[in-house]
């Protein structure tokens, strides 16, 4: 019998797969709030994207993640108000956008996010994912959620108004001019692409 985190290890390898194997040329949502110059190494060298979300950390964070969803997916059916695990598609400008919202209710939507620090919260990249979101379900308000997973296992909330429509635009400019490049000064210290790309960066003080 296999053990327990082989099974979980393989099902998260799967899913990458299958999320590479079905790239027809959309851009992600989270592709829009970090370094343009990801979407096109992604498509360049594939393989290397099922590397991507493993590392102890994020393995626990999905795992806290769905794990919170599971719980709120049975409340979905005893309340109207709660849609969890949403899919949105929308044109803007030349571009399929697809995402998938944690959560949507009536009047906002909700992101979830683990982290073992809180330093500088919210990070301006999830307040930038949580206000796409709120845009593309055309909700007034988002609501990033962090679960912090330290000695002091605490939940800390941030409302975020919907980025507007210039704004979406001129992400999507950004995306296609793959610049500015890195978006963020940490994020090449994460990036599985840096040796491939020509515009790395090496900063000593990564995101929290």
């Amino acid at each position: 019998m296999r053990s327990v985190i082989d099974v979980i290890i393989n099902y998260y390898i799967s899913e990458s797969l299958n999320r590479v194997l079905k790239d027809n040329g959309y851009v992600f949502v989270t592709e829009l709030v970090g370094c343009p110059l990801k979407h096109y190494l992604r498509k360049r060298y594939p393989s290397l994207s099922l590397q991507l979300n493993f590392n102890e950390k994020i393995l626990l964070g999905k795992i806290v993640h769905e794990g919170i969803e599971a719980i709120l997916s049975r409340i979905e059916y005893m309340v109207d108000d709660i849609q969890v695990e949403v899919p949105v598609t929308r044109e803007v400008n030349g571009v399929t956008l697809v995402g998938r919202a944690d959560i949507v209710t009536s009047d906002a939507v909700v992101e979830l996010k683990t982290t073992r620090s809180t330093k500088e919260l919210p990070h301006e990249n999830h307040k930038l994912q949580a206000a796409i979101y709120a845009k593309l379900f055309d909700k007034p308000r988002a609501i990033l959620v962090y679960i912090v997973l330290n000695n002091e296992t605490k939940i800390l909330e941030y409302e975020i108004e919907p980025i507007d429509d210039e704004m979406l635009k001129q992400l999507i400019k950004e995306l296609k001019e793959g610049k500015p490049a890195p978006r963020y000064p940490w994020e090449c210290n994460y990036c599985i692409f840096r040796q491939f790309c020509p515009v790395k960066q090496v900063n000593k003080n990564g995101q929290g």
